[in-house]
C-alpha cells in the first residue's frame, strides 16, 4: 500500500459517519473499527483532513478536525470551531509500531485527536486566561529550579527509587530494576517468559533541558516515575521524553514505539492453546460449590 493509499484510508476510517458495531442506544461506545468514541469522537469533535508534512523526526500528518460548539454557552465564546494536531507517520516508526494496516493507526490518532480538541478549548476559552496563567506559573517553577548539576543529581536519586541507577553517558541514564520490581526482570523478549517479564535495565534517554521540564510540571516525582514504570513490556528498554512528558518506547530515537513483546507472546499461547468451551477468565470459580448448589448460575458440563 503506497503512503497516498494509507492517507486515503485512514482518513475514510476516522470520517466514518456510520461505523458497524456502535449500538444506537449508546452512540458513544466503541464500533468495529475499535475507536472509542466515549469522548465524543466523530460526533463532538469530526476529522476533516488529513495532510503529509514534514517533521523534527521524520513524516507526521496533519489532522484538521471541527468542534461541535454548544451554542450561546459563553464558557465557550472565542473557541475556534476549527483545529489541528500533528501525529507521527515515518514509516519506519509504522513498522515498529505495527501499523502497517490504517486500521490498526486509526483508534491512536482518534485518541490523540480528542486530546488535542480538549487542549484547543483550554487555549482559547476565557480569552485565553487559563493558558496565561499556566505559562505564568510554569516561568515562576523554572526560576525556583536548583542549578542543573543538583537537578542531575535528583534524577539519579529519583531513579534510585526504582532500582541501581548510573549515569552511562551524556544524556544517557541506565536503570537496572530491582529484583522485586513488577514482573520478572528477563533479557527474554520472544518466548513464553514475555508474559510475566519486565526489562532489566530501561536506560533513559534525557536531555538536562527536558528533565527540566518534567520538574516543572511534576510535583511528585517518586510517583510520576512509578507511573511512568509501571508494568513495561519487555521489548520497552527505553525512556524518551516526547511532547512534554517521558515515554516507554523499544528505542532510544523519537517518536517512543510502543513494546508489543507480551502482546504477540499472547497471541502465539492463543494460537498453540485456543480456548475450549466455557474457557475464559472468571471472578470466581465458574465450577465452585457455589454454582454447583446454584441452577440458575451453574455452568454447562465441559464436553
Amino acid at each position: 500500500m503506497s503512503d497516498e493509499e494509507y492517507v486515503a484510508t485512514l482518513l475514510a476510517i476516522l470520517t466514518n459517519t456510520a461505523p458497524t458495531g456502535i449500538d444506537p442506544s449508546d452512540p458513544y461506545g466503541e464500533a468495529d473499527d475499535g475507536i472509542d468514541r466515549f469522548d465524543g469522537f466523530g460526533r463532538d469533535v469530526m476529522v476533516c483532513g488529513l495532510q503529509r508534512v514534514d517533521g523534527p523526526h521524520g513524516d507526521e500528518l496533519e489532522v484538521s478536525f471541527i468542534l461541535k460548539l454548544p451554542s450561546g454557552d459563553p464558557d465557550w465564546h472565542g473557541v475556534p470551531a476549527g483545529g489541528s494536531v500533528r501525529v507521527p507517520f515515518d514509516a519506519e516508526w509504522r513498522r515498529l509500531s505495527e501499523f502497517d494496516d490504517p486500521a490498526a493507526y486509526a483508534p491512536k490518532v482518534a485518541m490523540r485527536v480528542m486530546s488535542a480538541a480538549r487542549d484547543h478549548a483550554t487555549k482559547h476559552q476565557h480569552e485565553g486566561r487559563l493558558v496565561r496563567e499556566r505559562t505564568e506559573w510554569r516561568t515562576r517553577a523554572r526560576e525556583g529550579l536548583p542549578d542543573r548539576e543538583t537537578q542531575r543529581q535528583l534524577l539519579l536519586q529519583t531513579l534510585a527509587g526504582e532500582g541501581e541507577a548510573s549515569q552511562v553517558a551524556p544524556d544517557r541514564f541506565e536503570l537496572r530494576l530491582r529484583q522485586d520490581h513488577q514482573g520478572d526482570p528477563t533479557d527474554e523478549t520472544a518466548g513464553a517468559a514475555a508474559l510475566d517479564a519486565v526489562p532489566k535495565v530501561i536506560t533513559f534517554v534525557l536531555t538536562p533541558e527536558e528533565w527540566e521540564e518534567v520538574l516543572i510540571d511534576q510535583d511528585d516525582l517518586g510517583l510520576y516515575l512509578a507511573e511512568t514504570l509501571a508494568d513495561p513490556d519487555p521489548d520497552e528498554r527505553f525512556v524518551v521524553f516526547h511532547n512534554g512528558s517521558l515515554h516507554r518506547s523499544t528505542r532510544a530515537q523519537l517518536p517512543p514505539v510502543q513494546g508489543r513483546g507480551r502482546e504477540r507472546a499472547w497471541a502465539r499461547l492463543r494460537a498453540q492453546h485456543p480456548l475450549g468451551s466455557g474457557d475464559g477468565w472468571y471472578a470466581d470459580d465458574p465450577h465452585g460449590r457455589d454454582r454447583r448448589n446454584d441452577s440458575q448460575r451453574r455452568l454447562p458440563p465441559q464436553q
